[in-house]
């Protein structure tokens, strides 16, 4: 059974909310108004141009991230720890 706060005391999610320490939500309104913004700023002919190097940019990203694992694999093979484990 949950018990009611005290008149004048506050849950921790309502202290969160005032304090700002909640994630804003973004909906399909605020989507749409981004989406329209962009549009405004750049163009319809450069929105393609726009994607393609967001995506290379990912790309890249998850490239280093993935090598960078591997990298750790192969040192850890030789070293003959498991990854995470450390020597002692």
């Amino acid at each position: 059974m949950r018990r009611l706060p005290r008149k004048g005391m506050m849950e921790a999610r309502d202290v969160q909310e005032k304090k700002g320490g909640a994630m804003p939500r973004i909906g399909p309104t605020e989507l749409i108004i981004i989406l329209v913004i962009i549009l405004v700023i750049f163009g319809a002919g450069k929105l393609p141009e726009i994607g393609g190097a967001i995506g290379k940019g990912i790309r890249s990203f998850r490239r280093s991230v993935s090598s960078d694992e591997d990298e750790d694999k192969a040192k850890d093979e030789k070293t003959g720890q498991k990854t995470g484990e450390t020597k002692t």
